[in-house]
C-alpha cells in the first residue's frame, strides 16, 4: 500500500469517528506517534489506579537491579512447562 493510500484510509476512519473519546485518544496518540514519545500520554492516563501503582513498582524493581533476563526467563518457562 502507498504512502498515499495509507494516508486515504486514515483520513476516511478519522471521518467515520462519532464517539468523542475515541477521536481524542486517536489524536493524542497520533500526536505522541509524531513526537516519538515512546508511551503516549493519553494511554498512562486511562490506566486504574492498580495498573500505576503495578508500573511504578515494576520502574522501582528494575531501577533496583531486581530483574530476570530473557535467557533466565526462557530457562523457567522451560522448567515450568516440563512439569
Amino acid at each position: 500500500m502507498s504512502i498515499q493510500e495509507m494516508k486515504s484510509k486514515i483520513h476516511h476512519l478519522v471521518d467515520e469517528i462519532e464517539d468523542e473519546p475515541a477521536l481524542e485518544r486517536l489524536f493524542n496518540s497520533a500526536k505522541a506517534i509524531l513526537a516519538d514519545d515512546t508511551v503516549p500520554l493519553a494511554t498512562l492516563a486511562e490506566l486504574t489506579t492498580n495498573q500505576r501503582q503495578e508500573l511504578d513498582r515494576a520502574i522501582q524493581d528494575h531501577e533496583e537491579g531486581k530483574t530476570v533476563s530473557h535467557e533466565e526467563m526462557k530457562q523457567q518457562r522451560r522448567k515450568w512447562l516440563n512439569r
